[in-house]
């Protein structure tokens, strides 16, 4: 167990994974002191396999056979590129990023309240955390699914701390009638971990392994970009599975998702209209989806924007789900890929404004990452999860704490 807070250096490499729901990016990238944008020297996508699949262990497996393939040519090509760079440069680190469905980001809650006032020791703010972990451990157990799938803590970090409803960064030495804490923990199967930590021994010598949730990424990155201390949520949609992150006064609070992504869509479309299952998956990256839409019969072009319809009805189910009594905010920051972010918008707009009852604030986040990160491969621009990963492993160094497990 370690506690990741060490002193900069002038320049640090990381070895970037991205788990995804249905692929695995695997990318190098340099980080230099006084520099705002960290380098990515190479990088690889290995997708699973697009094709139909019948249960959640069949997709597991995919991805896990798509990361294995990725490391391969991490071990050649990437090892090859970083020579290239610097051949005296070698790994630093190795940042994981593990989305939805396999990884899950909880935060709770703990207050401490008195008539009289106290003092805020570092022994009181310990033992909220440790209620916070044990009530997070305690949902665990009690959480059937989560029992068979066999989760386990990865990362924690305390968000944020209030001092009589005021946020505070010193708190240590101040009295209060109330303190509360926002503690975050992400959660992960067993088996990937066990799976993560022989890679890393296997390839990357034992360095150190930072794993965390791509929701938690994402949101520490937005949250640098936009310093947005207001109500949003944000909704990252990868190939299988659409994930959302509730913030509230900035403090990403309570986060959920659905095992149905882009993927998911192109299977619905391809058995609806016996298109090949690669064509109606690249039918979502026109940036206009009406132009495939003429190109239907009457009949399929119904039973496509019922799929759509249906979708909305699955995203306005999820805004339901907050973590509290309050509605979902009505700013959005969505992120998906950059061809595909037109259509999503479009969904996302339709699912608010049933929910909200009037229009969402919807802000795409793929169009913006591409300025924050500089890529020595043009072609990879494009992967906005690997810019997502490369700005978190370059900016995370000197912001909030970060405990890996």
């Amino acid at each position: 167990m370690s506690l990741f807070s060490i002193n900069p250096t002038a320049e640090r490499i990381g070895a970037i994974i991205d788990v995804g729901s249905g692929s695995v990016l695997v990318a190098i990238v340099i980080s230099q002191l006084g520099n705002k944008k960290p380098t990515v020297v190479w990088s690889h996508r290995e997708q699973a396999p697009l094709r139909t699949i019948d249960s959640i262990e069949q997709s597991a497996k995919s991805v896990m056979t798509s990361l294995v393939n990725a490391l391969l040519k991490f071990d050649s090509e990437g090892r090859r590129a970083l020579h290239e760079y610097n051949k005296h440069s070698n790994v630093d680190e190795v940042q994981c990023c593990i989305s939805a469905p396999w990884a899950y980001t909880v935060t709770k809650t703990i207050s401490y309240t008195q008539e009289a006032p106290f003092e805020i020791t570092k022994a009181l703010i310990d033992s909220l955390i440790e209620s916070a972990e044990k009530d997070t451990q305690v949902e665990l157990a009690e959480n059937e699914a989560a029992t068979e799938l066999g989760l386990s803590i990865i990362t924690r970090s305390t968000l944020d701390t209030l001092a009589n409803g005021y946020r505070i960064e010193k708190s240590i030495g101040s009295e209060a009638t109330e303190l509360s804490i926002a503690h975050v923990s992400v959660v992960t199967q067993q088996y990937l971990i066990e799976h993560l930590k022989d890679l890393r021994h296997k390839i990357f010598s034992d360095k150190p392994l930072h794993q965390l949730s791509y929701m938690l990424s994402l949101y520490s990155v937005v949250d640098e970009i936009f310093n947005d201390s207001s109500d949003y949520c944000l909704i990252d949609i990868t190939y299988e599975a659409t994930e959302i992150g509730v913030v509230r006064d900035g403090i990403l609070t309570y986060s959920t998702h659905i095992p149905f992504g882009s993927f998911s869509l192109a299977r619905e479309i391809a058995h609806v209209t016996s298109l090949p299952l690669l064509q109606s998956f690249q039918s979502l990256h026109t940036g206009d989806v009406e132009v495939f839409l003429d190109t239907l019969t009457a009949g399929q072009k119904d039973e496509v924007e019922t799929i759509f319809k249906e979708y909305v009805a699955r995203l306005e189910a999820l805004f339901t789900e907050t973590g509290d009594d309050l509605s979902i905010p009505k700013k959005m920051y969505i992120h998906t890929e950059i061809e595909m972010e037109a259509l999503f918008t479009k969904l996302i707009t339709a699912a608010g404004t049933n929910k909200l009852k009037g229009t969402p604030q919807v802000k795409g986040l793929s169009s913006l990452l591409a300025d924050l990160v500089n890529v020595e491969h043009k072609e990879t621009n494009t992967d906005t999860a690997m810019l997502v990963a490369a700005k978190f492993f370059q900016s995370q160094n000197h912001r909030r704490l970060f405990e890996y497990l």
